[in-house]
C-alpha cells in the first residue's frame, strides 16, 4: 500500500471496509427500515439491537436483531423519537416494550406502538463504508489523515477487488483532500474505535 500515491504528497496506508445500510430515495419504495443499535433502558440491560419497519401512515413493526443483549427487565420501554424515524415528534414516536426476556436478561420478545411518517420515497439499501488512512510524505512521525466514504452516496461500486477499489477511491480521495486544502485533512475518524470495520487492504 505504501506505493499507492494520492497526488504528490500522500500515500495510502490502509483501507478498512464496513457493511452498512443507508436510505436511498426511490419512488417505488413502500416501506422504511430503521436499525436501532445499542438498545438501552433504565435497567442494567445492554447490547440489544432492534429493527423497526413501517409503511407510510402504518403502525410500526419491530423485530429483535442480533445481538439480543443481556440484563434487561420485562415490561421496560424504549422511546424512539419520530424525528429519528423520518417523521415528527411526538406524532411519529415509537414506543418499544420488552415483553419477554431470557435467563440472562436477553430480549426474547418485543412489541411496539406508534405510527410511521412518510416512507414512500425511501428504501433502506445495503451499502459499504470505506475508511481510508493516508500518510503525508516527508513527515517523520505518523500523522494520519482519514477519509470516510459511502459506496452509494459517493458512487463507488461494492465488493470490488483490492486493485479496483483503490482505482475507484483515488479520485474521491483527491477531491476530498483538495476541498480541505487549508489543513490537508478531512473529518477525522479513528479506525481503532470503529469496531465494525475490517481491514480490506
Amino acid at each position: 500500500m505504501a506505493n499507492v500515491w494520492v497526488g504528490p504528497n500522500y500515500y495510502i496506508t490502509s483501507i478498512h471496509t464496513q457493511s452498512n445500510f443507508t436510505f436511498v430515495e426511490n419512488a417505488d419504495a413502500v416501506s422504511k427500515y430503521i436499525h436501532v443499535k445499542s438498545f438501552t433502558t433504565s435497567s442494567d440491560g445492554t447490547g440489544a439491537e432492534i429493527n423497526l419497519s413501517f409503511t407510510t401512515g402504518s403502525t410500526y413493526e419491530v423485530e429483535i436483531s442480533t445481538p439480543a443483549g443481556s440484563g434487561y427487565t420485562q415490561n421496560e420501554t424504549l422511546l424512539v423519537a419520530g424525528t429519528d424515524l423520518g417523521g415528527t415528534s411526538p406524532a411519529n414516536d415509537a414506543t418499544v416494550t420488552i415483553d419477554t426476556v431470557g435467563g440472562s436478561g436477553e430480549v426474547t420478545g418485543l412489541s411496539v406502538t406508534g405510527t410511521g411518517g412518510d416512507a414512500t420515497t425511501y428504501a433502506n439499501t445495503a451499502t459499504q463504508n470505506y475508511l481510508v488512512t493516508l500518510q503525508r510524505f516527508g513527515e517523520i512521525y505518523p500523522n494520519p489523515t482519514e477519509v470516510l466514504f459511502d459506496a452509494l452516496e459517493d458512487g463507488i461500486a461494492m465488493d470490488l477487488s483490492n486493485d479496483a477499489l483503490v482505482a475507484a477511491l483515488l479520485p474521491k480521495i483527491n477531491t476530498a483532500l483538495a476541498a480541505d486544502a487549508a489543513t490537508a485533512k478531512t473529518d477525522s475518524y479513528s479506525a481503532t474505535s470503529l469496531d465494525d470495520f475490517t481491514l480490506k487492504i
